[in-house]
């Protein structure tokens, strides 16, 4: 269940991994709101039984557009400290398998 928009959190409550998530997500759409309004947030449980907050991307209606114009105030994880930790080989795997060929046959 998510509970509320990650502009209601502090950006340090949320892991690296997940904002690399969201990061890559929106890469590879070519999302250009990403505000903090278009993350969920899901509470949860980590495996030590701290609370974990999980972001949740939503509203992807500037995916795939048809020019380009980023404003960075409209992609807020660019700006949150996570965003520069270095990604983790699991990451780096996940990208280094990506496509865009492949991406656009299916879009096609």
């Amino acid at each position: 269940e998510t509970k509320d928009t990650a502009g209601n959190f502090a950006a340090q409550v949320f892991s690296a991994t997940d904002v690399h998530k969201i990061g890559i997500l929106d890469i590879r759409i070519a999302n250009l709101d990403r505000n903090d309004g278009n993350m969920l947030i899901r509470v949860g449980k980590s495996q030590t039984g701290s609370v974990r907050y999980e972001l949740v991307p939503i509203d992807h209606g500037l995916s795939l557009p048809d020019c380009l114009e980023v404003y960075t105030d409209d992609i807020a994880w660019m700006e949150w400290p996570q965003a520069k930790k270095p990604f983790a080989q699991k990451e780096l795997d996940y990208i280094q398998k990506l496509s865009g060929s492949k991406d656009a046959r299916l879009l096609a």
